[in-house]
């Protein structure tokens, strides 16, 4: 099924029974050549439809509950933060409203995303309304069901997260109810790879799953199954730190360029996230209260208006650095902002 969509200046067609189905109309590529209009990847069509001072929330990132049938030891999550799963119901026309801001690509994330007992509707709306989809698993709790509605509205990729090959091991440290759960996720995804979906395993490396990595990139190279590694922590909502699970070896440091200015990459044009209390800020790397509006009481318009005006009153500023002189140059994900007495902040300084 096709869905017209109309996002900024330009119409774009997006098909619902492809991964990532989107065809931009003539005005939107005509300075590109036949093979580049071909080739077109997720930035060069997100830079397309918004630049300059435009703002539009074409990439979401959506935690649809802090619920999960994991308890990881380093889930900046689970166990930091108890909101009520929000229904679907109470949010259709807000999700709507989304769509027709300019939600383009949505990532589905948790706590973990099958537990949310809407998931079905929810993503099925989604892609029924011209969205592409990604969705990030622990993979224990996908059915047939589930596999049938990918191979029907299929999804960009499925992210599935491997911490263990080995059941007990699962039980004794994160907690994992069931019989062997290690082989159900396993054989969940072949399942999905047969069905034709485009599964990924990841896994974050850290003092907890540092001895599986080896074993879990061999599992997925003998089957042909896609698989990395990422040693990013994300500290807890809650201020819990969670630092003491990062491993320090030199060839797992941050690998991407950090930035001396403010909202120097594409957030400022086409950024967000929403927590599981349906509340949306610009980007899932920045928590703070200043620039997280609730969407329920505000509504997408007003929520997206703050967020731009939030965004273009640092954009392009610089970066301080703190009067210790320590501290390397960052984006203000990771930099501390500087307050003034009426709690306002006025700066970002490296933490």
């Amino acid at each position: 099924m096709e869905i017209l969509r109309k996002i900024g200046r330009f119409e774009l067609l997006v098909d619902s029974s492809e991964a990532c189905g989107i065809s931009l109309e003539e005005a939107a590529v005509a300075h590109l050549g036949t093979a580049e209009r071909s080739t077109l990847s997720k930035r060069e069509i997100l830079n397309i439809l918004a630049r300059d001072d435009e703002y539009y929330p074409l990439t979401l990132r959506w935690e649809l509950l802090d619920f999960c049938n994991f308890s990881c030891p380093f889930c900046y999550i689970v166990g930091h933060s108890f909101n009520k799963a929000v229904r679907f119901s109470e949010i259709q026309t807000h999700i709507e409203d989304l769509i027709d801001a300019g939600l383009l690509f949505c990532t589905l994330t948790g706590g973990e995303v099958t537990q949310h007992p809407d998931f079905h509707a929810l993503y099925r709306f989604l892609k029924e309304h011209g969205v592409i989809v990604e969705v990030f698993t622990n993979g224990l709790a996908i059915t047939d069901e589930l596999i049938q509605l990918f191979r029907t509205y299929p999804p960009v990729a499925v992210e599935v997260s491997l911490y263990s090959l080995n059941s007990e091991k699962l039980h004794e440290v994160y907690r994992v109810r069931g019989q062997q759960p290690a082989e159900t996720i396993l054989n969940n995804v072949l399942l999905m790879d047969r069905a034709g979906v485009n599964v990924v395993c990841k896994t974050f490396v850290n003092t907890v799953t540092q001895g599986d990595v080896d074993d879990i990139a061999r599992w997925c190279a003998e089957r042909g199954i896609k698989h990395y590694t990422s040693s990013e922590i994300t500290q807890a909502y809650d201020g819990t730190n969670l630092s003491q699970f990062a491993l320090t070896t030199p060839h797992l440091s941050r690998a991407e360029p950090k930035s001396v200015i403010c909202m120097s990459c594409g957030t400022k044009n086409y950024g967000s996230a929403i927590n599981s209390a349906f509340q949306i800020f610009p980007c899932p790397a920045i928590n703070l209260k200043d620039c997280t509006f609730d969407v329920r009481q505000l509504g997408v318009d007003e929520s997206l208006r703050r967020i731009k005006s939030f965004m273009r009153r640092f954009q392009d500023t610089e970066i301080r650095r703190s009067k210790s002189g320590s501290g390397c140059a960052t984006c203000i994900a990771y930099a501390k902002p500087k307050r003034n007495e009426a709690g306002e902040i006025i700066y970002f300084e490296h933490a």
